[in-house]
């Protein structure tokens, strides 16, 4: 092997060789500032996304994606009395918090 490894059996040998050794020592993985570099851009993207997440959710809670008109059609099959709520329904602008 120590032949081998110097070159000594032939080319095609020390190919061999070099090819077990890599095997037996693979590459270690990447160095400690790749690894920070990912770290960090991971954890812009998860707080990017936190962030994002939270303003649609106060948004919602504020009440800026309801529809200021409602058209309401409830069928007689049912219920007969349901009926009489068919209509058109403004929103109230007084009371647009939805968890509050």
């Amino acid at each position: 092997f120590y032949h081998g490894k110097r070159g000594w059996l032939g080319d095609e040998v020390e190919k061999q060789v070099r090819l077990i050794c890599l095997a037996d020592e693979p590459d270690p993985g990447p160095k400690w500032y790749r690894r920070l570099a990912h770290t960090i851009s991971m954890l812009t993207i998860f707080l990017a996304l936190v962030v994002s997440w939270i303003m649609v959710v106060r948004k919602q809670s504020a009440g800026t994606y309801l529809e200021p008109i409602i058209k309401v059609e409830f069928s007689d099959d049912v219920n007969p009395d349901l009926g009489a709520f068919s209509g058109v329904y403004q929103i109230n602008l007084e009371r647009t918090r939805i968890f509050s």
